[in-house]
């Protein structure tokens, strides 16, 4: 019994501090966790100054109209209430990626978000529906109708 106990102790004493590191790498970079928040939240309630105000100079060119069309029809779902998870980060040298999924509590279908960061910035915010599809390919509701996976 005796043994038993210190072969217990042993193991949580090794396995500890690997339970705490990855906790710890499933937890969203602060500022990451803040600018999701701000550009969702910018979605949520239409405001196109909010959801380009902390963005590189790129982003702040964002195409007004497509950004009020993407929040007409997200802005309702995320209105009625929603959960974002942090799925994990991508690394590159020049840039900061972190996932989100948007789960709604409509229980409707969720989105796969990406925010990219560079110096501090938002270079993007990319949303990913599976289920937005038009003539059987996926289209970018932002864009000019182009074909793509991604809506940003």
């Amino acid at each position: 019994m005796k043994s038993t106990l210190f072969l217990i102790l042993g193991i949580l004493v090794c396995v500890g501090p690997a339970v705490r590191t990855a906790r710890a790498a499933l937890e969203p970079d602060p500022t990451h966790e803040k600018y999701a928040q701000i550009l969702v939240e910018a979605l949520k309630a239409d405001n196109y100054e909010d959801y380009v105000s902390n963005g590189d100079a790129s982003f702040k060119k964002l195409n007004r109209d497509g950004f009020h069309t993407l929040a007409a029809k997200l802005s309702p779902r995320l209105k009625a209430g929603y959960i974002p998870t942090y799925l994990g980060d991508l690394r590159d040298p020049d840039f900061h990626i972190s996932l989100w999924k948007l789960t709604f509590k409509d229980g409707g279908d969720e989105i796969m978000a990406m925010l990219n960061m560079k110096a501090g910035m938002v270079e993007s915010f990319w949303l990913h529906a599976l289920t937005l599809k038009a003539r059987g390919k996926k289209r970018c509701p932002t864009c000019d109708g182009t074909d793509s996976d991604w809506a940003h």
